[in-house]
């Protein structure tokens, strides 16, 4: 039966021209309180589109956290059937838009938005880009007592030919996820319309990474565009065992096909190259999940750095050393974030959800017996 997701909106600030940041969240309310606590502390002009899948009880903390931030914020809350997916209920939001830029985010990353808000002044002026993207910081709390941090650098994609684009992205693909920045909202309907279709854990990035690399150019921004946390404490759509690859083999070889499909839309591909260039694209991704690293190689080193990049491994160095500009510029976020990691892990989010789930279909299994 169809729904009418129409009436399930419930807007509590009205409708702004800025471009929003779009979170989709579920089952955590501690989390998605501290995003928006973040945002009221650090960017309370931000407007915020939550898409809300959670169970009944965590709807009900969420929609009193939305009533008393309702005022430091222009927030547009959304609940969603606990049982609708979550590429349905992103596809429900930005259909229902007129935006031309998205900003995608998540209950538990952290944006920059004033570098996001100057890729979107880029992507305005730049109609042969799809996505501008800063630099990834991913902070992981593994206990009480232990933290680390890894940088993804986002490399600048500039080619005219969608092939190019597509061929330098993959050979360097585990670098860096382009979900993480502000984008087309036409091109992001696409781009999930194809995740509903096609969702392999491990795959996930590197698959909408290929589709923006055919649909535009990636515009590097050397800044620090989200910082990405995750905790013991939650639980995340991740591969569950070893060799997803050969164990969801069907789903590969699906992949590949829609690749060859792509690949002769965008780049102008005859149908027999297109289907070897996606099985080169499918071996590149299998290269990395078999820990095969483009770092590893022997010729590795001898590559230049791109000086955008340079420039952001320098901050994420400085970022974390005491007394460096970018230490001063951070610091105060990077406190804030920290401290709501911790009371993201301590908290019931996610209560007695298995910490990885591999499918959809056993994410929305689990939620049906959850709390």
């Amino acid at each position: 039966m169809e729904r009418n997701l129409r009436e399930l909106r419930v807007l509590s600030v009205g409708e702004l021209e800025m471009t929003p940041l779009f979170i989709p969240t579920r089952n955590r309310p501690t989390a998605l309180s501290n995003m928006l606590r973040y945002l009221v502390r650090f960017y309370p002009s931000t407007h915020v589109i939550i898409a809300d899948g959670s169970s009944e009880n965590y709807k009900s903390l969420n929609r009193q956290t939305v009533d008393a931030l309702k005022h430091e914020l222009a927030i547009d809350y959304r609940p969603y059937p606990a049982d609708l997916p979550i590429f349905d209920r992103m596809l429900d939001v930005l259909r229902s838009e007129s935006f031309e830029f998205v900003i995608n985010g998540s209950d538990d990353d952290f944006p920059m938005i004033d570098t996001l808000r100057e890729g979107e002044a880029f992507l305005r002026d730049h109609q042969d880009y799809s996505t501008a993207i800063g630099m990834l910081v991913n902070l992981w709390l593994d206990s009480p007592v232990e933290l680390r941090t890894q940088m993804f650098p986002i490399r600048p994609i500039v080619a005219n030919s969608a092939l190019s684009r597509v061929r330098q992205y993959a050979a360097d693909h585990y670098l860096f996820a382009t979900a993480y920045g502000v984008a087309r909202r036409e091109a992001l309907i696409e781009r999930y319309e194809r995740s509903g279709k096609f969702f392999l854990v491990s795959f996930i990035d590197y698959t909408l990474g290929i589709y923006d690399c055919l649909h535009g150019k990636i515009k590097a921004l050397p800044k620090v565009g989200f910082i990405c946390t995750r905790n013991y404490g939650h639980a995340y759509l991740r591969t569950e065992a070893g060799l997803q690859y050969l164990r969801r083999s069907s789903e590969v070889l699906q992949q590949a096909d829609q690749f060859r499909k792509d690949l002769m839309q965008y780049a102008g591909l005859d149908e027999e190259t297109a289907k070897k260039e996606s099985a080169h694209l499918i071996k590149e991704r299998i290269r990395v999940l078999v820990r095969r690293f483009p770092h590893k190689m022997r010729a590795f080193n001898r590559r230049p750095t791109d000086p955008i990049v340079q420039e952001q491994f320098d901050i994420f160095d400085a970022m974390f050393e005491q007394g460096t500009p970018a230490r001063a510029e951070y610091e105060e976020r990077l406190t804030f974030i920290i401290q709501a990691m911790k009371a993201n892990a301590e908290s019931d989010d996610n209560k007695g959800e298995r910490k990885k789930t591999e499918t959809l279909e056993s994410q929305m299994e689990m939620l049906a017996g959850g709390p």
